[in-house]
């Protein structure tokens, strides 16, 4: 199944995560992990047709796009952690990690420049998880997913995939966590 939540703070117009932890098998279509989108702006987690995560990053204002696809299958049936982190410096340059399994798996940056438009990822829309609009049905399970109006920081991700309770009984079923 899928599940579609209205009422979630706008968390993306300022550093934010978007960290789940997924088990998916194998398939033949791009699946969706987790969705916002208003429009031309975007933050959203999918595994590809080829089992290997993408993260897409977009803003309307400039308009700036950020895809980073993960060098490594995660579409075995295993556990895997998947997050991005949305962190905003000077200059209004917004750099952009993927991190899988507790390693910065591929990163990039919207540069708008000193005269340039500031990228806008604030939304206010739905939040969508394990699908979207109804379509890339994610067929795996979803131990966790957490959205954050921070950057957290990547050694935190690290320590979390390293504490994380390995073939325990823990890691079974479905527990969505939103804030």
């Amino acid at each position: 199944g899928d599940l579609t939540v209205t009422g979630v703070p706008n968390f993306t117009d300022v550093d934010s995560t978007v960290e789940a932890w997924v088990r998916i098998q194998a398939g033949t279509t791009g699946r969706t992990i987790f969705a916002r989108v208003n429009g031309s702006t975007e933050v959203s987690l999918t595994v590809g047709a080829d089992g290997r995560p993408t993260v897409v990053v977009a803003s309307t204002a400039g308009p700036y796009r950020v895809t980073l696809r993960g060098p490594v299958r995660i579409a075995d049936g295993q556990w895997h952690q998947i997050a991005v982190v949305i962190d905003r410096g000077w200059f209004s340059v917004v750099d952009v990690s993927l991190v899988v399994d507790g390693g910065v798996a591929a990163s990039g940056q919207m540069r708008p420049g000193l005269f340039g438009a500031a990228p806008q990822l604030g939304m206010a829309s739905v939040v969508q998880v394990g699908a979207r609009d109804g379509k890339s049905r994610m067929m795996g399970d979803l131990l966790v997913i957490a959205m954050r109006p921070s950057a957290v920081a990547v050694s935190a991700l690290v320590a979390r995939w390293a504490s994380r309770p390995m073939g325990s009984a823990a890691t079974t079923g479905c527990v969505i966590i939103l804030g």
